[in-house]
């Protein structure tokens, strides 16, 4: 089987790894990958994703884990390619050109390429990703509860991988169901319900002994804190609708909005055709429970973009949690393939051509980030060192410009602004980590203290200026300022 999904697909992964090169040739270390590779820790777990901090112990040999990238991205490219290839398979596709492009569709979400950007993490995603969606393929290869028992099992794993996996489960089951109904096929809702016995199984058993088990720390714990548990949760859901539409729209450049457009017409139209399509259940009951199943699943899809993350109290909206994007876009070319059987081939040009372009742009614009921080830390470090005085702590102070070269490229490509931040930036603890790297071992404090220290040596004067930072200091602390004492009280 496994045999027959590379040789079928040799195409799609070819295309995937030219898709990934300008990521590795940049060999930027993302966010986490900077604490990762300077101090050697996983720390997956505490945040509810042991099966993570296993694989990945596993393949450094040990503990502290060491960092395998580029090997790292390429396998969990393979893997995601693998995922549509699955799916390809799952829905019969069988036409050369529609099964590789399918497999391909499933990597180019402009979102993903944060999750393909982590040298230590891109792993975990795409194996969390792998979980979903055979979780959702091998419910139909096995007599129900067995299959729901298999689900289960997978979707557990998936969550001990990476949580916002689970929206591409979601995503597929509500997909299954519109297309059966496409397929004139009875027993819609009975095969969704099981489905959604498996996740439902899964999420108690997740939430109940895997939960508690591993999560520590306030940062987590604060994320994973649902709005039942605060006041006017029914507001703060609209908050948290607002803030994903936020960070989808403010993402989106013409193009991309046309190809998103495109692609939910497309999925619209054979959601309706699926509406109005007379299957063969005989019993009106059934049958009006079939429609109602494929009614409300064209909203869940789009819901699941964020899906459980909207019911959290504090949620992550980085683009790396909206994998819910990865199975739309494959659904979408899926519709594009079955409903326009002699031109999807000219519909697909625009959408593959968008997703390379973007894919080198935000590779160029890591390379020149990527000086740009370590400019940056060099000069940190040359003003620190200068001072000579054993300080212990050291704070940064507002956000700095991410290089001029990114800003240019985000004016056509939005998304760039999401996925290109500064490795040295306030209230961020990978800053001190990424100073290390240049001979400065000073301790992180919470910016409230750092502020406060801040605003009283910009009163008392005495700081060293340049066109970048203010740096200033007392006995114990040195503070970077990129505001330049313009916030201060």
């Amino acid at each position: 089987m496994l045999e027959k999904l590379f040789s079928r697909y040799k195409i799609a992964y070819i295309a995937g790894l030219v898709y990934i090169l300008p990521i590795i040739i940049a060999g930027r270390m993302f966010n986490d990958d900077i604490g990762r590779a300077t101090e050697g820790y996983t720390k997956w777990g505490v945040n509810g994703r042991p099966l993570s901090d296993w694989i990945m112990e596993g393949l450094s040999f040990g503990f502290p884990i060491s960092n395998l990238s580029p090997f790292t991205i390429i396998i969990a490219l393979l893997i995601t390619v693998l995922c549509g290839a699955l799916l390809a398979e799952h829905f019969g596709v069988e036409d050369k050109a529609k099964r590789n492009i399918l497999a391909l569709s499933f990597i180019i979400s402009p979102f993903y390429l944060e999750n393909l950007s982590y040298q230590f993490d891109s792993l975990p995603m795409a194996l969390s990703l792998l979980f979903a969606s055979l979780a959702f393929t091998i419910q139909g290869k096995f007599r129900p509860l067995a299959g729901c028992a298999f689900g289960t099992v997978l979707l557990i794993g998936t969550m001990c991988l990476y949580q916002p996996s689970i929206n591409i489960y979601i995503i597929l089951v509500c997909f299954a169901a519109i297309l059966a109904g496409v397929n004139s096929e009875s027993g819609i809702l009975i095969t969704a319900l099981y489905r959604a016995i498996s996740l439902l199984v899964a999420q108690v058993i997740y939430s109940l002994a895997i939960v508690p088990a591993f999560i520590e720390g306030d940062y987590n714990t604060n994320h994973s804190i649902m709005i039942t548990e605060k006041p006017d949760p029914v507001g703060l859901l609209f908050s948290n609708i607002q803030a994903f539409y936020d960070r989808v729209s403010n993402s989106l450049d013409t193009t991309a909005c046309v190809i998103a457009v495109a692609l939910v017409v497309l999925l619209s139209l054979i959601w309706m055709k699926s509406l109005f399509t007379r299957n063969t259940n005989k019993n009106k009951l059934n049958f009006a429970l079939d429609k109602l199943t494929i009614l409300i699943a064209l909203p869940v899809i789009f819901i699941c973009i964020a899906g459980p993350l909207l019911l959290l109290y504090k949620p992550v909206t980085n683009p790396r949690v909206l994998l819910g994007v990865n199975a739309i876009v494959f659904i979408g070319v899926f519709c594009a393939t079955y409903l326009l059987s002699r031109y999807w081939k000219y519909l697909m040009i625009v959408p593959m051509v968008y997703a390379f372009s973007l894919s080198a742009v935000y590779g160029n614009a890591s390379t020149m980030q990527k000086r740009l921080d370590e400019f940056r830390a060099a000069a940190i470090a040359k003003d620190i060192n200068n001072i000579n005085m054993p300080f212990k702590n050291l704070v940064f102070i507002g956000m700095p410009e991410i290089s001029k070269v990114s800003n240019k490229y985000a004016d056509n490509f939005p998304v760039i602004r999401q996925l290109i931040t500064p490795s040295i930036r306030e209230n961020w603890v990978f800053a001190n980590y990424f100073m290390r790297q240049y001979g400065v071992y000073l301790n992180y404090i919470h910016i409230s203290k750092g502020r406060t220290t801040r605003d009283s040596l910009c009163k008392q004067g005495g700081f060293i200026a340049n066109d970048d930072y203010f740096i200033m200091h007392n006995s114990d602390t040195v503070i970077i300022d990129f505001t330049k004492c313009k916030d201060s009280n």
